[in-house]
């Protein structure tokens, strides 16, 4: 068994994240996983990633406020916002993107920006 203690987690730069905290907490340099990773991001507001593809399947669930997911996957372009526990799956090949839109029911600005980062926005899954 290993266990992270969220306090713990080691944080990793993810490529075209900005204004996001990524945290690792199980696979990678969180420790050993034979077949996935887990992580949890915080969105700062403004925070977003780009719209980039992965070759691996990617699941994601809201943890605190709203965020507007686009995918583009065969030409076709969808927009969503989840909501604090709707989930998403992207398949392997899907163009992806986040964007932090709300936080506790308030539209997200800069101005709302707290030094203690505490938006959990999304939480990632992924296999390796």
């Amino acid at each position: 068994m290993n266990i992270t203690r969220f306090n713990q987690a080691p944080e990793y730069k993810a490529p075209n994240h900005n204004d996001m905290k990524c945290l690792r907490l199980q696979g990678h340099e969180a420790g050993p996983s034979q077949t996935l990773w887990m992580g949890v991001s915080q969105i700062q507001p403004g925070g977003h990633t780009g719209l980039d593809g992965s070759p691996v399947e990617k699941h994601y669930v809201v943890l605190e406020g709203e965020v507007t997911l686009v995918s583009e996957l065969n030409g076709v372009v969808t927009e969503s916002v989840l909501k604090v526990h709707d989930s998403a799956c992207f398949a392997p090949g899907e163009s992806s993107r986040l964007c932090l839109l709300r936080t506790w029911g308030k539209a997200a600005s800069r101005q709302q920006i707290k030094p203690s980062g505490q938006y959990f926005a999304g939480h990632a899954l992924s296999t390796r």
